[in-house]
């Protein structure tokens, strides 16, 4: 599953670039999937640790430490969504985009 998204998180990646025609600069999308590549990397080593813990015996424990760590992953990257977008929404609109809109009409 953590294989698929990781793919899944690369190629949108790739196509927002594509449509916004930035490959210099960061932005604040480049922070989101940065933090979601992050996101995924720990529940590769939430399953790992879960499997672990499985493999000696200790499913209530695994269960409980997988539950509890994906509710806050999901939280977190709730959050910084939340937060990129009310970022985005104070900034206001990049001129050049609105040109690269603009012509693309």
């Amino acid at each position: 599953m953590q294989i698929a998204s990781l793919f899944t998180a690369i190629i949108n990646r790739r196509e927002i670039v594509d449509v916004l025609g930035q490959h210099n600069s960061f932005t604040r999308l480049d922070l989101l999937h940065i933090a979601v590549y992050v996101l995924i990397f720990l529940s590769l080593v939430l399953t790992l640790r879960s499997r672990s813990l499985t493999e000696r015996n200790e499913e209530i424990e695994a269960t409980r430490l997988e539950r509890g760590a994906s509710l806050c992953l999901a939280l977190l990257f709730l959050v910084l969504n939340v937060a990129v977008i009310i970022g985005s929404l104070a900034v206001g609109p990049n001129p050049n985009i609105l040109q690269i809109i603009q012509m693309g009409d």
